[in-house]
């Protein structure tokens, strides 16, 4: 059972899904992995990697969703109690696809890597697992080297995720009216409390990015990612999820 929002489904051959259920195919050849080996020795940390991916990306579905309707419904403009709860959501949001790309590190580990050399290779960061296939391009099974394809929009997601947990840094909320944007601020900067007139930006001018576009293209890279390699652990195994 997938915790809080979400539960895994096994459907009949030929049965569609509905609006309510989403296919993850690396957590779901995970948990075909479990079915066939109860009581084997992988079947546990198989079931816990399926099932934390899975977690991660149900807390995604639902943080997306509160901030779908706040973007598309609530009257959103710069200043008001919405620029605080799109920037908390955000921010949660952040958090659990930066986690998610870990657990697919793992996954990588796991499956994709021989036992001789697993020695060799990073386990808990995918960070690091693109920094060793780009260093060790010869000692890199073949299936996995697309992972370095992932690299741009990681570190992007990588390097505001850490700005906000390692240096104190804010997601500051911007709208036009039409869909927000968002900047990273250090907090607590002496020039945030200097007075200025409205609507004048700081100095130096903040860079806007916008926030739904930015979120979308992250999250379809996460899922690309995980799919591709759900199909290499297939072919590895002669599997089929």
């Amino acid at each position: 059972m997938i915790r809080a929002l979400g539960k895994t489904v096994t459907l009949e051959p030929g049965r569609g899904l509905t609006k309510h259920d989403f296919l993850l195919p690396l957590s779901d050849i995970l948990l075909d992995f479990v079915e066939k080996d109860l009581y084997g020795p992988s079947a546990t940390f198989s079931s816990q990697l399926g099932c934390s991916l899975a977690h991660d990306f149900v807390r995604l579905s639902e943080v997306a969703g509160q901030l779908l309707w706040l973007v598309d419904t609530a009257p959103v403009r710069t200043g008001t109690p919405d620029s605080i709860s799109i920037s908390i959501l955000a921010e949660s949001y952040l958090m659990y696809l930066r986690s998610a790309c870990d657990v697919i590190a793992v996954i990588i580990h796991t499956f994709c890597i021989e036992d001789k050399k697993k020695g060799q290779v990073p386990k808990e960061s995918f960070n690091d697992l693109i920094d060793w296939i780009e260093k060790n391009p010869s000692r890199v099974p073949e299936g996995i080297k697309f992972v370095v394809e992932h690299r741009d929009w990681f570190v992007e997601l990588r390097s505001i995720r850490d700005k906000l947990v390692h240096h104190r840094f804010d997601i500051n909320i911007y709208t036009d009216d039409v869909a927000p944007s968002f900047s990273i601020m250090s907090t607590g900067d002496i020039h945030l409390h200097t007075l200025r007139k409205p609507g004048e930006f700081l100095e130096p001018r903040l860079t806007l990015t916008p926030l739904m576009p930015f979120l979308n293209r992250a999250t379809q890279g996460a899922l690309d990612l995980s799919e591709k390699i759900a199909e290499v652990i297939a072919a590895q195994k002669g599997h089929t999820p």
